[in-house]
């Protein structure tokens, strides 16, 4: 219906189109390095450091999305059930 009214009224038209775009899965490996648990009481957050960004006090599902913003990819948290 809005679609209908924005085509007669402006002349503005859309279409529906599906795309497959690549998604990468953030995993931890049995025995491998353990992110530590985040603490609500300390600040979380970025700041740059030599070779790179150091995130502190973030989760496993905030790397994924801070990840995501920077790489302008796709990261997903999906636990450590994915390498067995």
């Amino acid at each position: 219906m809005l679609r209908s009214l924005l085509a007669e009224r402006f002349g503005i038209v859309s279409h529906n189109s599906t795309q497959e775009f690549p998604i990468y899965a953030l995993a931890t490996v049995k025995g491998s390095m353990r992110l530590p648990p985040v603490r609500p009481d300390e600040p979380s957050g970025a700041s740059p450091s030599q070779g790179g960004v150091l995130r502190r006090n973030t989760g496993m599902a905030n790397f994924a999305e801070w990840l995501s913003g920077i790489l302008y990819l796709t990261f997903r948290n999906c636990g450590h059930s994915a390498f067995k």
